[in-house]
C-alpha cells in the first residue's frame, strides 16, 4: 500500500504538531501524497487507519473515465469526478478545488487535449488576467496547480497526456501589512453596504481574532460574556472576553439575520473587497482585515495587558505575538526616549559646557 508517515514539523506556528502523509504507490513506481492534514500524533493515526479502511489506494481505470477524451473540459470533469470522492479533503476544500476546475473550463474547457504541452496554461493565464483586467494574479498560480494536478490524475489512470509546462506569472505583492488606528477603523464602519460586513469588522476589531476564527462561530459560541472559538481554526480553541465593540457586531448580525447561525449561507468572509472600498470612501491609508488583529494586539499593550494575556488571546506565543503583530510608533520611541533620560546628568548635578577640554594649537583651526 505504499508507507504511511507521520512526522512532527517545527516553526513559530507548528510547535508540537503532527502532519501525518500517505505516499501509496502509484502508476509506473511513482509515489502521491495524501495529507491527513494538522492534528495531534493520535489522531494522524486514526486518521490513516480510517483512510485506508475507506479504500482511498482504489484509482479510476481509464475505462471509467466517461469514454474518449477529446477536449480539456473533459479532463478537467474527471478530475473533478475524483476529488469530490476523496475521503482526505475537507468540504471546504473540495468546493475549493471545484471553483478553480469552473474557472478553468470556461476559460479553456474547448481547447483539444494535444495543446496541454503547450498552450493551454499560458491561453488561460492571458484569458483570465484580460478579463479581471491584470487583477487575479494569485488565483491564475493557484488554478493552474489544480490543472497540473488534473492531467497527473488521467496520466496516472492510463491516458497519455503531455505533462504541461510551467507558466511565467508575476506576482505582484497586493498585501497590506499597515496598522490602522482606532480611529481609522471607526471612519471605514459607516461606508460598509451591508451590515454582516460592518459586524465582521466590529468583531475583529473587539476580539483580536483571525478572519477564519470569526467565520467559525455559531450562537452556541457565544457566553452572556465570552466567546469561545472552536477546535479546528488555526489556533484551536480559546475563550475571548466580550468587548464594547465585539458585542456591537453581534448585535447588527441578530438584527439582521435572525435566521442565520450568526453568519449568512457563504464558504468565507469575503472582506478585502469591500474594506478596500470603505478605506478609499473614508480617505484613510488602506488596510486589511489582518491589520485589525495587529491594531488589538497594539492597543492591549498599550492599555498594559501583561503579554502572556496578551498572547493566550490571540492564540499566539509571547515571542511570536511580538515579533509579528506588534508595531511601535514615533510618538512610542519619543516618549519611552524621554522616559529614559538618555544623556541626562544625574538628578542636582550641574555641568559645565563653557570652555575648551583641551588646548587649541596653531594648526587647529
Amino acid at each position: 500500500v505504499g508507507r504511511i508517515t507521520v512526522r512532527r514539523l517545527d516553526g513559530s506556528n507548528r510547535r508540537g504538531r503532527w502532519r501525518a502523509e500517505w505516499y501509496p504507490a502509484g502508476a509506473g513506481g511513482r509515489l502521491r501524497t495524501r495529507s491527513l492534514g494538522w492534528s495531534s500524533r493520535k489522531d494522524a493515526e486514526r486518521a490513516a487507519a480510517a483512510l485506508l479502511a475507506g479504500g482511498l489506494l482504489d484509482e479510476a481505470p481509464r475505462s471509467q473515465l466517461g469514454g474518449e477524451i477529446r477536449t480539456v473540459r473533459q479532463v478537467l470533469d474527471a478530475y473533478a469526478g475524483q476529488v469530490a470522492k476523496r475521503a482526505d479533503l475537507s468540504a471546504k476544500s473540495v468546493i475549493t478545488y471545484q471553483d478553480a476546475l469552473d474557472r478553468l473550463s470556461d476559460h479553456v474547457g474547448d481547447m483539444p487535449i494535444s495543446l496541454i504541452g503547450r498552450s493551454v496554461g499560458t491561453t488561460y493565464r492571458d484569458r483570465y488576467l484580460t478579463t479581471n483586467g491584470g487583477r487575479g494574479t494569485y488565483t491564475v498560480h493557484n488554478d493552474l496547480s489544480v490543472y497540473r494536478a488534473a492531467v497527473r490524475y488521467l496520466q496516472q489512470c492510463g491516458l497519455s497526456l503531455a505533462t504541461p509546462p510551467r507558466v511565467q506569472i508575476q506576482i505582484k505583492p497586493t498585501y497590506s501589512h499597515h496598522t490602522p488606528t482606532s480611529a481609522d477603523v471607526a471612519a471605514t464602519l459607516r461606508h460598509f453596504r451591508t451590515p454582516w460586513h460592518r459586524a465582521a469588522i466590529c468583531l475583529l476589531w473587539g476580539t483580536g481574532a483571525r478572519v477564519s476564527d470569526i467565520h467559525a462561530l455559531r450562537w452556541t459560541d457565544i457566553g452572556e460574556d465570552t466567546l469561545t472559538i472552536p477546535e479546528g481554526t488555526k489556533t484551536g480553541r480559546r475563550v475571548i472576553p466580550l468587548s464594547p465593540r465585539a458585542r456591537e457586531g453581534l448585535a447588527l448580525l441578530r438584527e439582521h439575520y435572525p435566521e442565520h447561525d450568526i453568519w449568512p449561507p457563504q464558504k468565507r468572509l469575503y472582506l478585502s473587497a469591500p474594506l478596500n472600498r470603505a478605506t478609499r470612501e473614508a480617505g484613510v491609508e488602506r488596510f486589511s482585515p489582518h491589520g485589525l488583529r495587529r491594531l488589538a494586539v497594539d492597543e492591549m499593550r498599550r492599555a498594559g495587558v501583561p503579554l502572556e494575556v496578551a498572547a493566550a488571546i490571540t492564540g499566539h506565543s509571547p515571542t511570536t505575538m511580538i515579533k509579528h503583530y506588534r508595531t511601535v510608533s514615533e510618538l512610542e520611541v519619543v516618549a519611552a526616549m524621554r522616559r529614559a533620560g538618555l544623556g541626562e546628568a544625574p538628578r542636582g548635578e550641574v555641568v559645565t559646557l563653557t570652555g575648551s577640554p583641551y588646548r587649541k594649537t596653531n594648526d587647529q583651526g
